[in-house]
């Protein structure tokens, strides 16, 4: 008996490659955001961990939070292909949610103005939308 992917569960290897490639496309598509919206918004400002003075968001930042929960969606994905019946619809719903639910940090008081905040937004729905688009259709 071979250990080949059926319809319905794929490799954790096929999935985690889907996985790499959606988080550099989220990552170059946030970066691009970050630079173009940031100059037409006079800077993307949020409040520092010490709370005491906002700051210019770091590109590495938007690197970072474009990559890791891409790369955690990607183990996200493979346990409910594996594990649950319609799990990747039921992926699906959970991303959609999670997505909504990051909206609500961008317009908090720890980004500067709401240009700043709008642009952030636009950041999360991104990184919402390649897992939607990239990570189901390929993983």
């Amino acid at each position: 008996m071979t250990d080949t992917p059926t319809k319905h569960q794929s490799s954790f290897g096929s999935i985690f490659k889907a996985a790499f490639v959606a988080s550099l496309i989220a990552a170059v598509a946030n970066l691009l955001l970050h630079f173009v919206g940031g100059a037409l918004v006079g800077g993307i400002d949020v409040l520092t961990p010490e709370g005491d003075a906002y700051r210019p968001l770091p590109f590495v930042f938007v690197i970072i939070a474009s990559v890791v929960p891409m790369l955690a969606a990607g183990v996200g994905l493979w346990i409910a292909k594996r594990f649950l019946p319609y799990g990747v619809r039921i992926f699906q719903v959970v991303v959609v949610l999670v997505t909504l639910l990051s909206l609500a940090g961008p317009f908090s008081n720890q980004v500067a103005t709401l240009a700043a905040g709008i642009v952030l937004a636009l950041m999360h729905l991104v990184e919402g939308g390649v897992m939607l688009w990239y990570l189901t259709l390929r993983g």
